[in-house]
């Protein structure tokens, strides 16, 4: 079979949908899969063992020529791109997105069946099927994805996320961690593009004190390059300065091999926090107006989430600023949770399970070997 995946955005989004490439990986092992996403997301994707061609949407030329008046420029960013769309004639064309401006490219790639699910923005009509979950019933990870995998004749129980790292930027991850860290740290991921998802500057501070005090540290502040600000805020409050991994621009793969090689990590609603859960780091994921799910599917990794009348408010905070589900967090609590999680994976780990595509990734203290290994 020829299949397209299409999953245009955003990090963490393109982090879960990995387990969807997973699944119809193992159940259709020979079929050649295709991967439409924007560039942010293409980017991470290329190399991808699970994936035979990623295909870039130019969503950023086409806004911009487009908000400029510049026609004759649209014209001529979209017309390659629909010819590379429609180079291949797909058996299956899968939306997991379910949005008008995801269904709009599985309606014109030649396909001789497309699905989506839940099918929002007045998208369902241009899908041949469409597949309704909904997520606020399903509390455990990856449950939209699991039930595609169901519907097209696979395995749910089987599927995972599967990040790929390509070798020079966690090359890089490692020797950045090599020239500040004499074990492994524990990774703080607090920043995200909404507000009402973040954890307070100061609880970040007083959770990284904890953990230094009870020989949990070095602490990595671990973001994005728009994120040096808050990192750093971050830090100039901690009684022993952090390491800070954020306010630059670095290729996503550098940020997962940093989680790789990390003892535990705590994060917010966004894609690294995610990513401990795919990478089997301890994780502890702190949620409050959004909850994407509550069972992580990983014994080593735990959801903190404190329900209100108003939870989920998801865009729609009605607590004028004060976040009052975040508040809720306290930095002794959520040590107390890695702890635990920590605890449970202990410093030597056997073999992450294999990935999909055959590969293996290494054991814990085999990433952690060499110059940086520690008793």
């Amino acid at each position: 079979m020829n299949i397209l995946l299409i999953r245009l955005s955003a990090i963490g989004d393109i982090f879960f949908c990995t387990a969807l490439a997973n699944g119809i990986r193992k159940t259709y092992p020979e079929c050649r899969l295709s991967w439409l996403a924007e560039p942010s997301g293409s980017g991470l994707l290329k190399g991808h063992p699970l994936l035979d061609r990623v295909i870039t949407f130019p969503r950023p030329d086409l806004v911009r020529t487009l908000k400029g008046g510049r026609l004759p420029e649209f014209w001529a960013v979209l017309k390659p791109f629909l010819r590379e769309l429609r180079k291949e004639h797909y058996d299956l064309v899968i939306d997991p997105q379910g949005l008008l401006k995801s269904a709009i490219w599985a309606r014109l790639a030649r396909a001789d069946e497309r699905i989506g699910i839940n099918g929002r923005d007045g998208s369902a009509f241009l899908y041949d099927r469409l597949i309704k979950v909904i997520k606020e019933e399903q509390p455990l990870i990856l449950s939209e994805y699991r039930e595609l995998v169901a519907f097209l004749g696979g395995d749910r129980e089987t599927v995972a996320m599967d990040l790929w790292i390509p070798p020079e930027e966690g090359a890089a991850a490692k020797a950045f961690l090599g020239a500040h860290c004499e074990r492994p740290p524990v990774v703080f991921c607090p920043c995200t593009t909404r507000p009402q998802k973040h954890w307070f500057d100061a609880s970040w501070a007083r959770l990284g004190d904890l953990l230094v005090e009870r020989g949990h540290g070095p602490v990595v502040l671990l973001g994005g390059p728009g994120d040096g600000e808050r990192t750093r805020a971050i830090a100039s409050m901690m009684k022993r300065p952090p390491l800070i991994a954020a306010g630059e621009r670095r290729p996503i793969g550098f940020a997962l091999g940093i989680i790789e090689r990390a003892r535990g990590l705590v994060g917010v609603d966004t894609g690294l926090s995610h990513a401990g859960i795919a990478l089997g780091r301890p994780t502890v994921g702190l949620f409050g107006s959004t909850r994407p799910y509550l069972e992580t599917g990983s014994p080593v990794a735990r959801i903190l989430y404190h329900p209100l009348e108003c939870s989920p408010c998801k865009r729609r905070p009605t607590c004028n600023g004060r976040y009052d589900c975040m508040r809720l967090h306290t930095p002794e609590r959520v040590a107390l949770a890695l702890e635990e999680m920590m605890a449970i994976q202990s410093w030597k780990l056997p073999d992450i399970s294999k990935n999909a595509h055959g590969g293996k990734r290494p054991a814990f203290n085999e990433i952690w070997q060499g110059d940086h290994a520690r008793e």
